[in-house]
């Protein structure tokens, strides 16, 4: 039989089985087994004592009672030594009812004696606890985790066991749903040993993509395989949001830069709401100062000016649940001055979640993305001639062949941003390349700023006679930095005659002496002598004078036209 130590005491019915004639005596003991006096109970030996009609007797035995945790522990107690019985008297007669006299025969001794349940086991059920209480600790009652970025992460869920600790354990657990796959197991087994007060429950949460607020999971504790449960076997574990779900936002790609014309005119751009669409947000915004170069910015970079390029905004652009875009509007100016390609920056400021979805604010939900994708560009295409028309300075240009430097210049009209070229060519007319001018290169460069550039092109000096020669310069329609090409594009360069083409006349004989005749006349010869060049023909005027006056009394002719050819 098994009694509770809680019980304190457990009474035998010791029974007296079919006769119940005569007085009985028993002895009985208790004998120690894995249970021991006075630890487990108190020991107790005796007589019971049954008079003639008496069929029940009570042992008792006071059971220990203490605050030790222990394991079922057993006892014996037996009968014994059974003594008494019953005397039985035969009384035998003629039954013919004649006479008085009856016969008596000897006496009969009956004994009583013991049943095959003379002894009985009893077992001291295991006490306070000895398998122990089992129950999550007070920090575990409430957990979170986090999802990983990659792999998993662990939350640890700590189960004490309290009292004994006499025997192992083994504890189920148990998670009741998980709908979207967020744990890598929802149920488990954990062992505790002997002696072992405190164990883990270990949950890993999976990654994923998937922007999600808070996620709350009933952990259980189902059951032990020996021990009872305590008051605390129900715990919650918080998988807190991630994968942003308020949203991350930037500004649209198409937006970084975007080109438009100078013109006055609203230009939208676009603000994304990536990840999460879960709540409503609310995203300021505002146009860059001027002045104001952060420092990611690219060096030397042209802003439009405020005012007068564009009109300064700030405002807020609101997402609604479950939107992904929206748009802002900012204004831009036109005017009439050359202007290089000008920046306006849009800067988002912050984000601001309106309603909350969940009770427990998530940090860093929502925001902005990274820097380089909150800051719009509008670029405002160069205008009204930024980069300048390049034409030739004149049409026509004279030029000796002793000239030194260059003959023509390009000029630059309009705007003078960037530096631009032109290429040119030289078409020889009656003037040859190498010979009567020269190439240096083939494109005309202007820097920044400038607005006329000589173009290298050199007329060759020679010492050989030539007549008047000539080429074109042509611009070709290959422009670079934005430059156009204006109207006068080819000019024809003139190479004055050079180096005396129909020659230098002088007298071959610079003095002569003639004695005047008596009579009639002497015929005097004057050479005249043609130097450098001899092209074409050529009339020589002379005349002959003595102190300035036409010598008429001593010479017969005294002027004329002698001819010179070719």
């Amino acid at each position: 039989t098994t009694v509770e130590e809680e019980d304190g005491e457990i009474r035998l019915l010791v029974i007296r089985a079919q006769g119940l004639l005569g007085r009985v005596t028993a002895e009985f003991r208790t004998v120690s087994l894995t249970a021991f006096s006075p630890e487990d109970y108190q020991n107790v030996a005796g007589t019971l004592e049954f008079q003639p009609g008496e069929r029940y007797k009570y042992i008792s035995i006071n059971i220990t009672d203490n605050s030790i945790p222990e394991l079922e522990k057993s006892f014996k107690v037996e009968l014994l030594n059974l003594e008494g019985g019953a005397e039985l008297f035969r009384v035998d007669g003629s039954g013919s009812g004649d006479g008085d006299m009856e016969f008596f025969l000897p006496t009969i001794h009956k004994r009583a004696s013991l049943g095959v349940a003379s002894q009985i086991l009893v077992t001291i059920a295991a006490s306070d606890h000895a398998d122990g209480v089992f129950e999550f600790s007070p920090e575990s009652l409430f957990v979170s985790g986090t999802e990983p970025e990659d792999g998993y992460s662990t939350v640890t869920l700590n189960v004490i066991r309290h009292h004994g600790t006499l025997s192992p354990v083994t504890l189920h657990w148990n998670i009741d749903s998980d709908p979207d796959g967020d744990l890598a197991f929802t149920s488990g087994n954990i062992t505790f040993e002997i002696g072992q007060t405190s164990a883990n429950i270990t949950v890993e949460i999976l990654p994923d993509e998937d922007p999600e607020l808070d996620k709350a999971f009933s952990v259980s504790i189902l059951s032990v395989s020996s021990g009872s449960l305590g008051a605390h076997i129900n715990a919650t574990l918080t998988v807190l949001a991630s994968d942003d779900p308020y949203g991350i936002f930037i500004f649209s790609e198409k937006n970084r830069p975007v080109k438009v014309e100078e013109a006055t005119q609203n230009i939208t751009l676009s603000i994304i709401r990536l990840k999460g669409l879960m709540g409503k947000v609310l995203v300021s915004y505002a146009t860059l100062d001027d002045m104001e170069k952060p420092p990611y910015f690219p060096p030397n970079l042209a802003r439009a000016t405020q005012g007068r390029d564009y009109i300064p905004a700030s405002g807020f652009a609101l997402f609604g649940a479950n939107q992904s875009e929206a748009t802002i509007a900012i204004s831009i100016l036109d005017d009439d001055e050359p202007e290089r390609s000008e920046s306006v920056f849009i800067e988002l400021l912050n984000s601001t979640l309106v309603a909350k979805v969940q009770s427990r604010s998530i940090p860093n939900s929502p925001r902005l993305g990274p820097k380089v994708e909150t800051v719009a560009q509008l670029i405002i295409i160069a205008n009204d001639d930024a980069f300048g028309t390049l034409q030739l300075s004149a049409p026509i240009v004279r030029v000796a062949e002793n000239h030194v430097g260059p003959i023509i210049n390009v000029t630059r009209t309009g705007g003078a941003f960037a530096d631009v070229s032109v290429k040119f060519k030289a078409v020889p007319v009656t003037a040859i390349a190498g010979e009567d001018y020269s190439i240096a290169s083939s494109d005309v460069v202007l820097l920044e700023g400038e607005t006329s550039k000589a173009v290298p092109i050199y007329v060759i000096n020679d010492i050989y006679p030539e007549l008047e020669e000539s080429f074109l310069v042509q611009l070709m329609n290959e422009t670079t930095g934005g430059a156009r090409l204006g109207a006068l594009t080819e000019a024809v360069i003139i190479i004055e005659a050079s180096d005396d083409p129909y020659g230098l006349f002088g007298v071959q004989i610079t003095k002569l002496i003639v004695e005047e005749p008596e009579f009639n006349s002497v015929k005097v010869n004057l050479p005249i002598i043609r130097n450098s060049g001899t092209l074409g023909n050529v009339t020589v005027q002379w005349v002959a004078t003595i102190n300035g006056q036409l010598a008429t009394g001593d010479l017969r002719v005294v002027s004329g036209y002698p001819s010179a050819t070719n």
